[in-house]
């Protein structure tokens, strides 16, 4: 959604519009030419109100209990027309892990070959009501409740922490930082880059840290790659020197 971005993004937190997501949306259509959202232009402004043309919210109707096929396929239709006002279309669908398998499915085309105007957030609870297929064609990010059961440890929060505050500092940081990921063992690799994205999503809503909102992108992309690479049992140093690589090299 910032220049050079994935299209899509899930929102783990309440499954309702967030500080987050709409500062997400802002970026997206944000008319300004520095770092994006500006919070200042005509467009942040009308996110910012809820009355910008170019933000569709698709959610349940009036006594539904589902997201149905038939809103998924309105979705891709409207997606093929140009945005009215800005440069980019933002959908947000919520709460999505309320849309059926079919509604999923028909997204799965927007998903895969989207026009480069528009942008989808996906606003869920959790992952389980949510396709693989769905999944693998998003970044994720987590907003997550600390008081969860299933929350990262302290220890694994602190390292989380600590692997921001490293991109913030650089390239010898963050190669320092790589090592103490390299230590890690496989089954400490998920915690960690569950824990990593939600500290991204609060960075992101905050506008925190000095890392600029793209490279955060760029990094919360690597952390989606190296779940991927974990599935297919990539060791722990490639995973590292991919992560830190993809800030020190493409954005440093």
């Amino acid at each position: 959604m910032y220049n050079n971005m994935l299209h899509a993004y899930i929102i783990y937190g309440t499954g309702e519009p967030s500080p987050l997501s709409e500062r997400l949306t802002a970026a997206a259509l944000c008319s300004a030419w520095e770092e994006k959202p500006c919070g200042t232009c005509r467009d942040c402004r009308k996110v910012a109100r809820g009355v910008h043309p170019d933000v569709t919210n698709v959610t349940l109707l009036k006594d539904a209990r589902i997201i149905t096929v038939e809103q998924a396929r309105d979705l891709c239709s409207d997606a093929l027309v140009a945005p009215s006002e800005s440069d980019a279309k933002v959908y947000i669908v919520h709460p999505a892990d309320l849309m059926n398998p079919q509604a999923q499915n028909a997204l799965l085309k927007l998903l895969e070959e989207p026009p480069p105007h528009v942008n989808l957030l996906l606003l869920a609870q959790s992952p389980d009501a949510l396709l693989e297929t769905v999944r693998s064609r998003c970044v994720e990010l987590y907003e997550r409740d600390e008081t969860e059961a299933d929350a990262p440890s302290e220890e694994t929060m602190q390292l989380a922490h600590a692997f921001w505050t490293a991109a913030d500092e650089g390239a010898l940081a963050l190669t320092e930082f790589s090592f103490k990921l390299d230590k890690l063992e496989r089954a400490e690799w998920t915690p960690f880059l569950i824990a990593a994205k939600s500290v991204a999503a609060q960075r992101l809503r905050e506008g925190a840290g000095k890392l600029s909102a793209e490279m955060t992108f760029r990094a919360v992309d690597a952390l989606t790659r190296a779940e991927e690479y974990l599935a297919m049992s990539v060791n722990g140093t490639h995973m590292a020197a991919m992560i830190c690589a993809e800030i020190t090299v493409n954005g440093r």
